[in-house]
C-alpha cells in the first residue's frame, strides 16, 4: 500500500501507476489479461464462440420447425407396385 501512495504523490496517473505495478510485479498481478497484442484474441474468441454456437442454435431449430416437403404432401412419392402389394398382404395377414 505504501508503493501506491508513494506513486499517487508523485503526482502518476492511473495508467502510469498500473504500469510501475505491472513493471514491478509482472502481468499476472492484473485481473484480467491487456486488451492489447495476442490478449485481444483472448477477448475476442469466446465472443466468436457465441455468436457461432448461437447462430447453429437458432439455424437447427429453424430447419426442425418447418415441416418437410414429403410430410406436406409436396413431394410426388410414386411406390413400388410390387412392395405396394407385399404391404397390404402384410397388413391384412396383421388382423
Amino acid at each position: 500500500m505504501t508503493r501506491l501512495r508513494e506513486y499517487i504523490s508523485q503526482g502518476k496517473s492511473h495508467d502510469a501507476v498500473l504500469a510501475a505495478f505491472v513493471t514491478d510485479m509482472g502481468s499476472e498481478m492484473l485481473m484480467s489479461p491487456p486488451d492489447t497484442g495476442f490478449n485481444r484474441l483472448a477477448w475476442l474468441l469466446p465472443y466468436a464462440f457465441g455468436a457461432a454456437g448461437l447462430a447453429t442454435i437458432v439455424l437447427t431449430a429453424r430447419r426442425w420447425s418447418r415441416p418437410s416437403t414429403a410430410a406436406a404432401g409436396g413431394a410426388d412419392v410414386t411406390l413400388d407396385p410390387a412392395l405396394d402389394a407385399r404391404l397390404d398382404d402384410e397388413l391384412r395377414d396383421l388382423d
